[in-house]
Order: C-alpha cells, then sequence, then structure tokens
C-alpha cells in the first residue's frame, strides 16, 4: 500500500498488479538494504539502498512531511556515501526534497531507460 499510495500522488503510473509488486519488493528486501520506517507499529515508508544506489524511497502520502523522507534518506547516506538516485522530472516534490538535502542533479534522461517511459533526473548526493 505505501509503494502503490506514493506512487500515485506522486502521478507516477502503478504498471503492475499487486502481486507483481509484492514479488518485487520480496526480491527487493532480499537483494537490497531495506529500512521501514514505522509510527505507533504500523510501516508509513521504506527505503533500499542496493550497491551505494537508493532504488526505492516512498513514504505514504498521509505522513508526508514529518520528517520520515528525512530519516531514510540520512540513514542511506550513511550508509553509502556519494549516493545516487533516479527521479523522475516531473516529481516536484521529490525533487525539491532531495535538493533540500544537498542532491544535485547529474544527468537528465528522456524516459527510453524506464518502464513508465517517463523523463528523470540522476541525482547525486556529495559525500560527506
Amino acid at each position: 500500500a505505501i509503494h502503490r499510495r506514493a506512487r500515485e500522488s506522486a502521478a507516477i503510473p502503478n504498471l503492475h498488479s499487486r502481486t507483481s509488486v509484492r514479488r518485487f519488493l520480496l526480491r527487493t528486501i532480499r537483494l537490497s538494504q531495506v529500512m521501514i520506517a514505522c509510527r505507533d507499529s504500523v510501516p508509513v515508508g521504506y527505503a533500499a539502498l542496493h550497491n551505494g544506489w537508493l532504488d526505492q524511497l516512498y513514504i505514504h502520502p498521509d505522513h508526508h512531511r514529518l520528517g520520515i523522507g528525512t530519516a531514510l534518506l540520512a540513514w542511506a547516506r550513511r550508509d553509502a556515501p556519494g549516493l545516487r538516485l533516479y527521479c523522475f522530472a516531473h516529481n516536484a516534490r521529490a525533487r525539491a526534497f532531495y535538493g533540500s538535502h544537498g542532491g544535485r542533479i547529474l544527468s537528465e534522461g528522456d524516459g527510453s531507460d524506464n518502464e513508465e517511459g517517463l523523463p528523470d533526473l540522476l541525482i547525486g548526493f556529495p559525500e560527506t
């Protein structure tokens, strides 16, 4: 639910069935470092880190602007100096979030390299 609702709130198409998304997330958990953020013992967000890349960072929209994304990003940056990630170009909220934490656009893509077909940005963080 976190994954799907976060994508919907950012106007990112959910191209896969719930079953496919569950399989993808189970594979992500096996292959990546994953941090799950909870409020009152209920998961509200998560981040997945793989080989220095932030592959996933999603917060349920009902829990935006509470510091959850900041905490998850700080965790990822501690574990991956020089962290990089992709962000869809139209996602102004995510772009502002990463920019406010020191992320810089390293390159721009036209969407031909992602399944959504949406222009994206490669964002990098300086090593601290």
